[in-house]
């Protein structure tokens, strides 16, 4: 298999990986005595999908979508892959990004651990040519009482035996998160302050910071940014201002932009990013973000390299 098969292999397979997670209704009741364990019933819903991968040198990946499981071994979903810029023929200093779909089978035993083999189909790009099939293996995190069994509400991810990228090594791992199946997703489910956090990379860099949303489909942020200098330095950037628009889908997933400048004031020039929101709350008809995690289309400005956020909400 050659490197970008085996690159697509594992985009492919990142993306579903979190998605063997699931859990039931939101609309069934909680009952004092839980019951014993996990059954496929404990797998049922949809839900948000977030997941990096990690390899040597240039070749780090991240991924997010949302899977829906049917409570009874199978489950179909769509996602959307974001990896360096050869997979799809493109230049070394671009980033290929990727829509796709998958359908599967899934297990769970009764101790909350579950393994998932489905099919990935890339669509309207080169890796999408063809399908691969893949596996992993997950565990349930946070669960809840339902009627019958457990629900998982979260559930982390790793890849299973089938190496990932067979030239190069590296590990996948995700998270899915169950989203409730009232209310609806609008540009105003994000609105306040949101802490931002992330660390990626076979060298990792970091950024952490806060940015806010106005409700209406504006963005500000500030933010710290930590890279590597040289083999056994860091160098560590405060105070870079973002401003930009944002919008959400009403599966919630979404996308935002923005452009950021240094403390000095000079342009780092502007960032486009996916999201899908990982967790929320039901506010009357509306889906409120608590939680959401974003990949940036191109290069980090710094980095130069994958860029995934988290989005964590910050009370009112």
């Amino acid at each position: 298999m050659s490197v970008t098969t085996s690159r697509r292999t594992s985009c492919l397979f990142l993306v579903l990986v979190p998605f063997l997670l699931g859990s039931g209704p939101d609309h069934e009741s909680a009952r004092k005595d839980p019951p014993a364990g996990y059954t496929l019933a404990s797998v049922q819903g949809t839900y948000a999908l977030s997941y990096v991968f990690t390899a040597f040198k240039d070749n780090d990946s991240a991924a997010l979508g949302l899977a829906r499981f049917d409570g009874q071994g199978r489950f179909e979903g769509s996602f959307i892959q974001n990896w360096p810029g050869p997979v799809c023929r493109l230049p070394a200093d671009t980033r290929c990004v990727a829509p796709g779909t998958n359908v599967g089978t899934y297990t769970m035993n009764e101790d909350g651990i579950g393994h998932i083999t489905l099919t990935n189909t890339f669509s309207g790009h080169d890796p999408g040519a063809g399908t691969t099939q893949l596996s992993f293996d997950g565990v349930v995190t946070q669960a809840r009482a339902g009627r019958a069994s457990r629900l998982a509400t979260e559930i982390f991810n790793i890849q299973a035996e089938r190496s990932f990228v067979q030239s190069i090594g590296g590990l996948a791992s995700g998270v899915a998160k169950r989203l409730p199946a009232e209310g609806e997703f609008r540009t105003e489910s994000l609105r306040g302050a949101y802490a931002v956090g992330s660390v990626v990379g076979a060298i990792p860099s970091g950024a952490l910071g806060v940015a806010t949303f106005d409700g209406s489909g504006s963005v500000s942020s500030t933010l710290t940014v930590n890279l590597r200098r040289t083999r056994g330095d860091r160098q560590v950037i405060r105070g870079i201002v973002g401003v930009g628009t944002y919008s959400v889908n009403a599966d919630g997933t979404g996308a935002f932009t923005l452009t950021s400048t240094h403390p000095d004031g000079s342009s780092l020039g502007e960032g486009n990013f996916d999201l899908v929101v990982m967790q929320a709350e039901v506010a009357g008809s509306l889906k409120v973000a608590r939680e959401f995690f974003a990949i940036q289309r191109e290069p980090g400005a710094l980095s130069k390299a994958v860029v995934a956020l988290v989005f964590k909400k910050l009370p009112d």
